[in-house]
């Protein structure tokens, strides 16, 4: 668990995503700061934002902790659901980096907790997306999960040609 909590934590600069903004410099800021305390010693005090890229990615690591921990325990779990789960995360961590969110998150208020909550991101426009992908689909499964049949990896065992998609740059770069 060390090692994987190690391989997280190479993706963050030395701050962990926080940083702070000075008024002169030209950052579009909508939130007064977050604020911290008792962060490094007891009584110290911060106030700064966590670029969102950061914080998805913190909390995609603390997601990882309820996957099973031990090379034993991955061992004994079903190969399919093993690999699937794998993916799963090294999936999303892959698609955090590639998006790289920089909004600065800072207090809202709408969640004394965290950050996060009430922020204003620069999103695609998800409806627009939807009604792209709807007028291009392959198939309608509206009301039903993938047929049953459906094996995505079954053209690389059988030999049939597929569509590749190179996601080791992110990996190796």
């Amino acid at each position: 668990m060390a090692r994987i909590h190690r391989n997280w934590q190479q993706l963050f600069p030395k701050g962990r995503g926080y940083i702070s903004v000075e008024p002169e410099n030209d950052f579009e800021v909508l939130h007064p700061p977050f604020e911290m305390w008792d962060v490094l010693v007891e009584g110290d005090h911060y106030e700064g934002y966590i670029m969102a890229v950061y914080h998805q990615l913190h909390c995609l690591s603390i997601l990882t902790m309820s996957l099973p921990t031990s090379i034993k325990q991955w061992e004994n779990m079903n190969p399919k659901i093993r690999e699937h789960r794998s993916h799963y995360v090294e999936y999303l961590r892959q698609s955090i980096l590639c998006s790289a969110d920089t909004t600065l998150e800072g207090k809202t208020g709408s969640w004394t907790k965290s950050t996060g909550w009430g922020q204003t991101h620069s999103c695609v426009d998800f409806d627009a997306l939807t009604d792209f992908a709807n007028d291009r689909a392959i198939w309608d499964l509206s009301d039903q999960l993938l047929p049953q049949n459906f094996d995505f990896h079954k053209a690389d065992v059988e030999g049939k040609p597929r569509n590749k998609v190179d996601d080791t740059k992110l990996i190796d770069d």
